[in-house]
């Protein structure tokens, strides 16, 4: 995707993540799948030959991304406090707290900031299927929450 589309979708004022922040929690969790349901209705052919892509994708943790690229990937562990280009105060207030993930400490706020468009790849990810049957990731279970508090997952 050409990096100026990727970046006013995730992070222009009509943005992904602007939505999050206009819409509030209730209605965040929509916004994924409406995206979702777009991208299906496009590849619906395509997604048909593949049964469980398309459970997948109508999962209710499926989601949006964009291919994390160095910068991100610095601030989120904590090697970088970038200067904030996306002027969120909740966010840039929690820079210097981390935030206890699966992963370990990952410093949510900071990859927040950035105004990236990442890498120039946009990511759909569905969600996990266990015999045919969707099935939640306990450790996704916050993701909307820390978009909207932290401005990353």
């Amino acid at each position: 995707m050409e990096p100026g589309l990727l970046d006013a979708f995730f992070n222009g004022p009509r943005g992904y993540r602007a939505e999050f922040i206009r819409r509030g929690l209730p209605a965040a969790h929509d916004i994924d799948g409406e995206i979702i349901q777009q991208i299906v209705v496009a590849y619906r052919t395509q997604l048909e030959r593949e049964p469980a892509a398309l459970m997948s994708l109508h999962a209710a943790q499926a989601k949006v991304g964009i291919k994390q690229d160095r910068d991100i990937d610095d601030a989120l562990n904590g090697r970088t406090r970038p200067v904030p280009q996306v002027m969120v105060t909740r966010w840039i207030e929690q820079m210097d707290t981390p935030a206890l993930t699966g992963r370990g400490n990952r410093w949510l706020a900071r990859a927040g900031v950035i105004a990236s468009s990442g890498t120039g790849v946009l990511l759909v990810k569905g969600g996990w299927l266990r015999n045919g049957e969707c099935v939640l990731n306990t450790g996704k279970a916050d993701r909307t929450e820390q978009i909207l508090n932290l401005g990353f997952a």
